[in-house]
């Protein structure tokens, strides 16, 4: 299924936080702290500064939270976008 954003919007997958402590405890589901780090899967056709593939740190309270095929994504609004992730 592909899914296309329209105008300004982004769709996104959140990445899930460290699942095993530095020093090699794992941790339970509940225990996983979410962050706020999401990889962008698709932008809508005014989105200038985000590409697919690029990673996000978003505001938490302004996403619409989407269920596609079990899997869980969700659409933001590219004002509430505070930034990209550069790894260098």
């Amino acid at each position: 299924m592909r899914v296309e954003p329209s105008k300004n919007n982004i769709f996104a997958k959140a990445i899930k936080g460290e699942e095993q402590t530095k020093s090699g405890f794992l941790l339970s589901d509940k225990s996983i702290e979410e962050t706020q780090i999401a990889e962008v899967i698709a932008t809508g056709r005014e989105v200038i500064d985000y590409l697919p593939g690029n990673k996000i740190i978003y505001k938490p309270y302004t996403i619409t939270d989407i269920r596609l095929e079990d899997e869980g994504y969700f659409m933001i609004e590219e004002s509430d976008v505070l930034g990209k992730v550069i790894n260098e």
